[in-house]
């Protein structure tokens, strides 16, 4: 098993990225509240399909670290349902913790109850799985690498 220690080292450098070095509201760029909206809600006729699949992406996986987490954080100390909970209001920030905090189980003993069902589901499964699939095929056929850079470096 790797080490505690990198993932608490990938933890703090992820989050002296996002405090020192992501880009910063200006004039040149858009406010990123409005920015989110157009994305969720549309429309996304100026916005790159590459960016568009890396947002949604952003949102499949916390359901895919929900499906592992649920099951494999039931005899943690920290819960697994809690992280994956705030997984999808922090994002990966909470999930390098939770992987650090984690013990290694020799025993499991898992309580299955509907939540974890629905969770380990293969229909679950497949949908994330066409959803990421065709997310992706979305902006490969339609985007623009440059596009995207661009709007990677602005935002």
């Amino acid at each position: 098993m790797i080490s505690n220690k990198i993932f608490w080292i990938i933890w703090g450098i992820f989050l002296a990225y996002s405090i020192f070095l992501s880009p910063r509201h200006n004039e040149t760029t858009k406010s990123t509240s409005v920015y989110i909206r157009k994305l969720m809600l549309g429309p996304w006729n100026n916005i790159d399909p590459y960016v568009i699949a890396l947002f949604w992406f952003l949102g499949i996986w916390p359901f895919v670290y929900m499906s592992v987490l649920l099951v494999d954080g039931q005899n943690q100390q920290l819960n697994g349902s809690l992280a994956s909970l705030l997984a999808m209001a922090l994002g990966g920030f909470i999930l390098l913790p939770y992987f650090a905090l984690r013990r290694s189980e020799t025993t499991k003993q898992f309580r299955s109850n509907l939540f974890v069902r629905i969770f380990e589901s293969k229909l679950v499964t497949i949908l994330l799985m066409i959803a990421a699939i065709g997310f992706a095929l979305y902006a490969l056929k339609f985007g623009d690498i440059h596009a995207f850079l661009h709007e990677f470096r602005t935002h």
